[in-house]
């Protein structure tokens, strides 16, 4: 025998001894005795008494019956020991990788060692600690991975990262102000930016791991974000530009997050709310905790569900409660769809001007796979849906445009269902651009089915191809691709097309209708608002011929398209190129004179119409004024437009002529009428009548007059035989009288002791009415 073979005999040797004795080592063996206790035994070596059924299955024992005295048994004490450490190392490792964020950066890997971790769990209660330490391991390896990406992510993160993107999101640099693609994990420093174009959605996530979800069309720039290494606190600021987004936040005293609405001093102390910035305004809908809102003195604060309205420049709108959720109807809970097109509907809740509806491949929503808006209906078909495993919510929207709460989700499947004829669509791709008035619908199906395209049957040759030619119309086609085999199953594919033919493009304003080369338009603020439409996905690039300014903007899949024209002069020039889709491009050149603005004036809060203050505040603010004037008095104007000013109430009719003079002379003026009463009602006349002999009913009658409005109720105190008691009257506008019934049980008439009058100022005074 050679020296390697003996060498490679012994080694086997010697790994076959390690082997038996490290067996040896983790067991122990004990003999039973006629007071043997399986239950003592168990919890003696494992520290758990209900592990027993293990050591029975460990020595091949079905029942408790076989165990005899004198009999020896083994307890494998270090297997057992070793599995409970690695159940506890894997816990570790799971929870390490949730606390560093890999539930947010790392969700696929962190839910494998979810999963593999639940099966180690029901394994182990099954004693099957083979199948359980496998499970282990692969719950170790995954939760392991999700720790070791999400750590090399945020040592790479310097303030935030593009976390999640769906669609087309791009990003920009203030050192390059030009726009570019973004990939997932890409970088954002302070001051970058980022938005999302249409039928898009992206999640920012900052190294707080705070989060927002920024929709379609929206964009954001990154104002801010700090660590403090000597502290461990984060400060986050972002501001939103356009469009709207959720925000996440793990707020915490190590955790501050501002939003940047302009004129406005925020203090959020909420981990979940919607923002919108509009043309004109900001609004904002809360879910948890609180958010203050304050301008100058003026401040409100927005508490759990509510929503509020912020006009530019203007005062936050007084916080209103926020619809309900709607109730889900259908799909039901883990209903199975063969289609992917399936219907969704929901209850109707009182005052809802539409409604929201996301679907997502996860239950928090952090990745939407589809959203849609502006719902008017109470149920939405849907197209296109990948076969898997998606969760649905509903929110309802009110008349300010402030989404509510959305409601609990469901899941549904779908699964394209085997048994449905095969139907492949080669062309058109979805969302095609063409700039043919025909289009070649191209696929492929079950030779023995009936194919049809837009409800028109077209033929199959002996391999199940189609090729057949539709016509387009201007603008979006949809198209349906239907193959229906003989027992009545159908599978369809639906298909978006847009035709460009027409190369003549049109810019149509909803107010001021086609926008033409040297259109001249006529603007008293200094931003003009357009509401355009052209084609549908086209680009809109706007500058000033100063080349100071410019702007670009999208259209929507119906062509709508909203842009802001920054006036800077008196006559203004601007350029506006629009790109379609298919190519076709149009340059208009239009002109903006600024004309005469015209003074407003915002009162915050509204003047009271009336008081028992001696002192009356006005305060607000103005826009396009020189000068302001109340009752002649000339009034100071704070930077900004802020105005407060006290007046001196010393009649009870008081009126304030408020003035104010444009920068171009012309001028508005309002008149404010105070009504001042610091004087309690006046007591005319009171009557007690018995309205029955019979019985010891009473009708009480009270006369008084006040300046302003009496209280609903009046107080009085009556006398029945020595005993006190106070009875509410109720005031009758139509009569204007205090009157009411009351039953007395005392044999002699009851007396009126006191009678108090009060008004809505709270002006209050009780009479004692004397014998």
């Amino acid at each position: 025998m050679s020296k390697k073979l003996r060498f490679i005999l012994f080694l086997m040797l010697l790994s076959i001894n390690n082997f038996i004795f490290s067996q040896k080592q983790d067991d122990v063996t004990i003999n039973i005795s006629s007071s043997f206790d399986i239950r003592k035994v168990s919890s003696e070596y494992f520290g758990n008494p209900d592990l027993w059924p293990y050591i029975l299955k460990y020595n091949n024992i079905k029942n408790l019956s076989e165990l005899k005295p004198g009999s020896s048994l083994k307890i494998p004490k270090g297997k057992v020991s070793k599995f409970l450490s690695k159940f506890t190392e894997a816990n570790n490792s799971f929870q390490n990788a949730v606390k560093i964020g890999s539930k947010i950066l790392s969700e696929d890997l962190l839910a494998k060692a979810s999963n593999s971790l639940q099966q180690a769990v029901s394994q182990k209660d099954l004693f099957d600690y083979e199948s359980a330490d496998k499970s282990l391991d692969e719950s170790l390896k995954y939760s392991g991975e999700a720790y070791r990406r999400t750590k090399e992510i945020r040592e790479k993160t310097i303030d935030a990262i593009i976390s999640f993107k769906k669609g087309n999101v791009q990003k920009m640099f203030p050192s390059v102000l030009k726009w570019e693609e973004a990939e997932l994990y890409d970088n954002l420093k302070e001051n970058d930016w980022a938005r999302t174009l249409a039928l898009s959605n992206a999640n920012i996530t900052f190294f707080d791991l705070s989060q927002i979800k920024l929709n379609e069309n929206s964009q954001a720039i990154i104002q801010s974000s700090k660590f403090d290494v000597i502290d461990n606190k984060t400060t986050t600021k972002v501001k939103l530009e356009k469009g709207d987004a959720f925000a996440m936040l793990l707020n915490s005293p190590k955790k501050k997050f501002d939003l940047d609405i302009k004129g406005v001093k925020t203090k959020i102390n909420s981990k979940y709310f919607w923002v919108e910035k509009g043309n004109k305004s900001t609004k904002l809908s809360n879910y948890n905790g609180e958010i203050s809102l304050q301008v100058k003195d003026s401040s409100v604060v927005v508490k759990k569900n509510q929503g509020s309205v912020i006009p530019d420049g203007g005062f936050p709108a007084k916080p209103k409660n926020l619809l309900l959720s709607p109730s889900l109807i259908s799909p039901e809970e883990l209903a199975k769809f063969s289609e992917m097109q399936p219907e969704f509907e929901w209850g109707k809740i009182k005052n809802a001007q539409s409604y929201w509806l996301e679907i997502s491949r996860d239950p928090n929503f952090s990745k939407v796979y589809s959203a849609y808006k502006n719902i008017r209906n109470l149920s939405l078909q849907t197209s296109g849906i990948e076969a898997g495993v998606y969760y649905w919510h509903v929110c309802s929207v009110d008349s300010a445009g402030l989404p509510g709460p959305f409601s609990d989700s469901r899941i549904f499947i779908v699964k394209h269902d085997s048994n449905k004829p095969f139907l492949t669509v080669e062309f058109p791709s979805n969302n095609l651009i063409s700039r043919d008035s025909k289009v070649s619908v191209k696929g492929k199906t079950i030779s023995n089915c009936n194919l049809f395209v837009n409800g028109v049957k077209v033929d199959l040759d002996k391999d199940g191809n189609f090729d057949k030619k539709i016509e387009l119309s201007e603008g979006i086609n949809k198209v349906e691709i239907t193959s229906k085999n003989e027992t009545g199953l159908e599978t369809k594919v639906y298909r978006n097309v847009f035709c460009e033919v027409n190369s003549e493009l049109k810019l149509i304003d909803k107010i001021n209708g086609e926008i033409k080369n040297n259109t001249s338009l006529q603007s008293s603020e200094p931003l003009l608002q357009l509401s355009l439409k052209t084609r549908p996905l086209s680009r809109l690039e706007v500058k000033n011929t100063e080349g100071n300014w410019s702007s670009i903007n999208y259209a929507d899949t119906l062509g709508n398209c909203e842009i802001n024209l920054k006036l800077e002069k008196q006559v203004q020039i601007f350029l506006i190129s629009v790109n379609t889709p298919a190519g076709y491009e149009k340059k208009i050149e239009i002109s903006v004179v600024k004309k005469n603005s015209t003074p407003k004036i915002f009162f915050e809060p509204e003047v009271l119409t009336e008081t028992n203050k001696e002192t009356l505040t006005i305060s607000g603010k103005v826009e396009n004024v020189f000068e302001l004037f109340i009752n002649r008095q000339k009034i100071n104007i704070e930077s900004g437009g802020f105005f407060k000013s006290s007046q001196i109430l010393n009649k009870p009719v008081n009126i304030f002529e408020i003035k104010a003079v444009g920068k171009e002379e012309n001028s508005l003026t309002l008149e404010k009428k105070v009504l001042f009463d610091n004087q309690p009602p006046q007591l005319r006349s009171y009557d007690l009548q018995r309205i029955d002999k019979n019985e010891s009913y009473y009708r009480i009658i009270i006369k008084a007059d006040d300046l302003t409005q009496l209280k609903s109720y009046s107080e009085i105190t009556l006398d029945e035989d020595g005993a006190y008691r106070t009875e509410m009257i109720k005031y009758s506008k139509e009569k204007n009288i205090y009157e009411g019934i009351i039953n007395c049980g005392g044999k002699t008439l009851p007396r009126i002791k006191t009678i108090t009058l009060e008004d809505l100022l709270f002006n209050k005074k009780t009479f004692e009415i004397s014998k």
